[in-house]
């Protein structure tokens, strides 16, 4: 069995939405795919290994990280989402069937369950989401790694792998075609600037 989580569900506190952070800089223009390599990167180097050794302790095993951006921003926003198989199916069995995980996993089918007439996209009972191995169960095992890290923590994260376009010194433009090199002002080098095509 092999399935797909949305990163924001299973990774909280992090959220990975990129919609409207250069809604307010007139002087830059955020590199979406740059942004979304940078952070998935520094996530993985965050939290890579650990993740690694959680899944292995309930016979599964991670095979992707991918950022997803959806098509439109109506109902959804990018997610680092993880693909994760059972590679032990033994031992998946076994290590969810501890009375305390399993608990830990009804409570948060208790918690989305739908009382207002819409259908819960999660499983109404422990068992049941055991069996799918759905986002209440990957939320349970893997909460642990996260349940120290803070709002500003995961903030920092996201924010401080942000890849940006910066306005021309001297014509006050973005350049499409800048080369940019690391640096904590991310300077450029401009190939064609509108203040030598004038001069």
């Amino acid at each position: 069995m092999k399935n797909t989580y949305n990163g924001n569900d299973i990774f909280a506190p992090y959220n990975f939405g990129l919609y409207g952070i250069d809604d307010y800089n007139t002087d830059s223009s955020l590199r979406y795919q740059e942004s979304k390599d940078a952070i998935r990167d520094a996530f993985i180097t965050e939290h890579g290994d650990e993740i690694t050794t959680t899944l292995a302790s309930y016979g599964l095993s991670p095979t992707l990280y991918q950022y997803y951006s959806p098509k439109f921003y109506n109902f959804a926003t990018d997610s680092l989402d993880l693909t994760v198989e059972v590679t032990n199916p033994e031992l998946y069995i076994i290590a969810t069937e501890a009375p305390d995980f399993k608990a830990r996993v009804q409570a948060l089918c208790d918690a989305n369950k739908s009382y207002d007439g819409y259908t819960a996209l999660t499983a109404d009972d422990a068992t049941e989401s055991i069996n799918k191995m759905d986002t209440c169960t990957m939320q349970a095992i893997l909460a642990p790694i996260f349940k120290d890290i803070t709002d500003d923590n995961a903030s920092y994260l996201l924010n401080d792998n942000l890849q940006w376009n910066y306005a021309c010194d001297r014509c006050n433009l973005i350049h499409e075609d800048m080369e940019y090199y690391g640096s904590d002002e991310e300077k450029a080098t401009v190939k064609e600037c509108k203040a030598d095509i004038n001069a």
